[in-house]
């Protein structure tokens, strides 16, 4: 690229990742309105607990459908117009809602604003892929989902004000106002990749890295469902999901009735597993970046599955430790903080995974697919898990965690040499291209 081209180019995909960035840290500030707003409800307009369970099972299922129906559909349209459109849909419901008063209007703005919550993520892989090497997406994914659990930290403070403040109501209408606003801004400053932009050079060479968007053949899907990588970094993103949903929802619960914790000191020891998924999604893609650089060419299995397997061991060696032995409060912190670490990372990297070994113009269906896999292990976490701690005791449901957590190591350990590419026509593609850009990069460092 002539050097005035690449400036503009590595200005615009800053702009965008900033955009992304602001963007689903909103997204965060649309959905969090009602879970905080739940005992005003209860106390001002005698809202029952039953009556609040319809309302959050109904988002629930509609934000798992739409997540993984928006990654299909990101493939069939621009990812700007998903993205900003489902922004702009989440926020006239959370404005409907501030409005409403009845249980049924309740439910039905909340059940679709859960559709609108789905089209957020897929778009976000969809243009990293488009306007970042493959040695960078890792960090960019792991920055990205870390800062926006960062801004989601924020959330509850900023609900409780405005709840204190000016009401209940104000906890939507407020957010959904400003949702609007981002929006507006965000269209205007995101492309869907640098041809968009007017920088042909940049996008002929993304297209050699094979990021392009081109509707995929027809037959593609059937392949690519049927491949063996996207069936294993499916199922151990499922059982990762079912042990970090597991310990964020019940780990307080676990603390204080197995081991005797105090409620805040439960409380903290969940601050420290944030704390440690912080980092394990920082150092995961990080270091697995690293290893793409240094590795990509030499063999057909991809560099960043090794990395992936030490994460999982990790977790479950801290997942039998925290079940069998008694501990004081500083060792449970560092066990609940290595958990949050060692499942975190992989968390993070299953979704990379899927993305950049993803057939042009499957990007978004792919990742829709171990999004699907990952929500499977979220309700598995709730309900089902429930059942297991009710029948029988917590030690009981750690142990089946565990045995999750071993049989995504085992998984690993013996598919950790499958072919990353997904469909086999595109396997020489994908191989001449990356050597191409192997040299490419080469020749930057002289």
């Amino acid at each position: 690229m002539a050097v005035q081209e690449t400036a503009i180019y590595n200005k615009t995909k800053w702009k965008v990742f900033i955009c992304l960035l602001v963007g689903y840290s909103t997204y965060y500030l649309t959905r969090k309105s009602f879970t905080y707003t739940m005992p005003s409800l209860v106390r001002e307009l005698d809202v029952q607990k039953s009556d609040l369970g319809v309302i959050t099972s109904s988002y629930t299922i509609s934000y798992g459908l739409s997540k993984f129906a928006g990654g299909v559909l990101c493939d069939k349209i621009n990812a700007r117009t998903l993205f900003v459109g489902g922004l702009v849909l989440s926020a006239v419901l959370n404005i409907a809602f501030g409005y409403s008063s009845s249980l049924w209007s309740f439910t039905i703005f909340w059940s679709v604003n859960g559709m609108a919550q789905g089209f957020g993520w897929p778009p976000c892989a969809k243009l990293l892929k488009a306007w970042f090497k493959p040695f960078e997406v890792g960090t960019l994914w792991s920055l990205l989902t870390a800062g926006c659990n960062l801004a989601a930290s924020l959330s509850p403070l900023f609900t409780t004000y405005l709840i204190t403040s000016h009401g209940w109501r104000s906890a939507f209408t407020i957010p959904g106002a400003v949702a609007l606003c981002t929006s507006l801004v965000l269209y205007l400053f995101i492309y869907n990749d640098p041809s968009e932009r007017g920088l042909a050079q940049a996008s002929e060479e993304v297209s050699k890295q094979g990021r392009t968007i081109t509707p995929a053949p027809e037959g593609l899907i059937s392949s690519v469902l049927t491949s063996p990588f996207l069936w294993m970094i499916s199922l151990g993103n499922l059982a990762t999901s079912l042990i970090k949903f597991a310990i964020a929802d019940w780990g307080q619960l676990f603390l204080m009735q197995d081991k005797g914790q105090t409620q805040y000191s439960a409380g903290l020891a969940m601050s420290m597993f944030e704390v440690g998924g912080f980092i394990g999604s920082i150092t995961s893609g990080f270091f697995s970046d690293w290893l793409v650089l240094k590795y990509n060419n030499t063999s057909s299995s991809s560099p960043r599955i090794p990395l992936v397997l030490v994460y999982s061991i990790g977790l479950t060696a801290s997942l039998h430790l925290l079940r069998t032995i008694k501990a004081s409060e500083m060792i449970i912190y560092l066990l609940v903080f290595s958990i949050g670490c060692t499942a975190y990372g992989p968390f993070n990297m299953y979704g990379v995974l899927a993305i950049e070994n993803a057939p042009p113009g499957l990007t978004s269906t792919t990742h829709a697919v171990v999004a699907l896999a990952a929500s499977s292990g979220g309700v598995m976490a709730g309900y089902p898990l429930s059942l297991i701690v009710k029948e029988y005791d917590w030690k009981t449901a750690l142990l089946v965690l565990e045995c999750a957590a071993i049989g995504t190591v085992t998984l690993l350990a013996f598919a950790r040499n499958t072919s990353r590419h997904m469909v086999p026509a595109i396997t020489d593609t994908s191989k001449t291209s990356k050597r191409d850009e192997d040299v490419m990069y080469s020749q930057k460092k002289k």
